[in-house]
């Protein structure tokens, strides 16, 4: 058999920060008798040289000493990173990435709504996290992790900013006045925190304990003054609180003993 000075490099090794020791996999006739160690990434040239004990020489009838050139590749850079969900806090918040290895020599490039990649992370891409405050769906921020440390490779991704509606914490609803034909009416609202705006409806039910009735047509302001129409009926109101970032709240109230100090049915 006559060896060649061929490629059996040991596949697969990846920078560590350790030294690593290069194995030759296959091929006889000749031992790797230096430069099988090896710690930074890239390449590595081993010396191969004929056994002794057997009378072998290269393919090319050489005699000396060949040169194999082995490697050890780059390791990903490590990197944590979350996206944020989230109901809006009049705060401004954008997705998590933070680079765990290497701990220096590292750019972070960010871009809403476009893939970056080693062509572009430059040109396209914004070393700010973009941030969000108001509602919005899903916003998609791609980054990419570029280093300058040749034992590292860079790395990229992408992550989701959402940001869905607040609540209201309450909202109460209070009818004041006399229910009476001809007498004028007034719905309060109180929310917490405070509306932007409120919407109004008028209702009448011949329950005391409606929460809904038949909407009286064009009520919709804080004041309604009783018709003819409302004789008889208890009068309800569904107050609606709005405001930026926030679902919408509904309460209501209707003119009953236990909540006012007013007749329960309007009179005539």
């Amino acid at each position: 058999t006559i060896p060649t000075a061929a490629n059996y490099c040991q596949t697969g090794l990846v920078y560590t920060g350790s030294s690593q020791t290069i194995v030759k996999t296959a091929g006889t006739g000749y031992t790797w008798t230096a430069g099988t160690t090896r710690t930074d990434a890239g390449s590595q040239n081993v010396t191969a040289t004929l056994d002794s004990t057997t009378p072998y020489i290269w393919s090319d009838n050489a005699t000396g000493t060949k040169t194999i050139s082995c490697s050890i590749g780059q390791k990903d850079i490590q990197v944590t990173r979350g996206n944020y969900n989230a109901a809006y806090d009049g705060s401004a918040h954008g997705i998590t990435l933070t680079v765990t290895e290497p701990t220096s020599g590292t750019t972070i490039y960010y871009k809403e709504g476009t893939a970056l990649t080693s062509s572009n992370y430059s040109t396209t891409g914004s070393t700010t996290n973009p941030t969000y405050t108001n509602v919005t769906s899903a916003k998609t921020i791609y980054w990419y992790v570029h280093t300058t440390n040749e034992n590292y490779k860079d790395v990229s991704g992408s992550n989701t900013v959402t940001i869905s509606n607040a609540t209201f914490t309450s909202l109460t609803a209070k009818i004041t006045g006399v229910n009476k034909v001809g007498s004028e009416l007034t719905a309060t609202p109180t929310a917490s925190p405070t509306a932007d705006s409120y919407t109004y409806q008028w209702w009448t039910s011949t329950s005391a304990s409606a929460t809904s009735g038949t909407n009286i047509s064009g009520a919709t302001s804080n004041k309604y003054t009783l018709t003819a129409n409302e004789a008889g009926k208890y009068v309800g109101v569904t107050i609606t609180a709005k405001k930026a970032n926030y679902t919408d709240k509904t309460a209501t109230d209707i003119t009953d003993a236990t909540n006012n100090t007013i007749a329960k049915t309007a009179k005539v």
